[in-house]
């Protein structure tokens, strides 16, 4: 269960930092969609198994990540956390001193990371992305 929420507060951290390094204005919109939890396949051979009374179906879990894609609120959304088709509230954590330094530590490294798989990365970031 650790894994999991730590997994959820980086995707929170990492889309806030995309959405900082984004040229203004763009057309691209990012958000880290949370689609709840699901009655899929993969659930079923998860420790999770036993809250299946709970989930929602696959098609449920899909509206948020529908509407964030399609909403005519798509700027409201942006940079934010998206549950059930509305903004979330985020960690107190994420806006902190100590939150926005891992935030743009985990950024660096995640770019690090891809950087040993393709060469292009840093020339794709300079290119598309602003420094921060």
């Amino acid at each position: 269960k650790q894994m999991y929420c730590i997994s959820k507060l980086m995707s929170v951290m990492f889309v806030r930092e995309l959405e900082a390094r984004l040229p203004k204005p763009t057309p691209v919109i990012v958000c880290a969609v949370d689609p709840g939890l699901c009655y899929t396949e993969m659930m079923l051979k998860s420790p999770a198994k036993s809250l299946t009374w709970f989930a929602r179906t696959a098609e449920e879990g899909s509206r948020t990540l529908l509407h964030a894609a399609i909403s005519d609120e798509a700027h409201a959304m942006h940079g934010r956390y998206m549950t059930s088709c509305k903004v979330g509230e985020e960690s107190t954590f994420v806006a902190s001193p100590d939150g926005k330094e891992l935030s743009r530590r985990l950024w660096d490294e995640t770019i690090q990371l891809l950087s040993q798989v393709d060469s292009r990365i840093p020339e794709i970031t300079e290119k598309y992305l602003r420094s921060i």
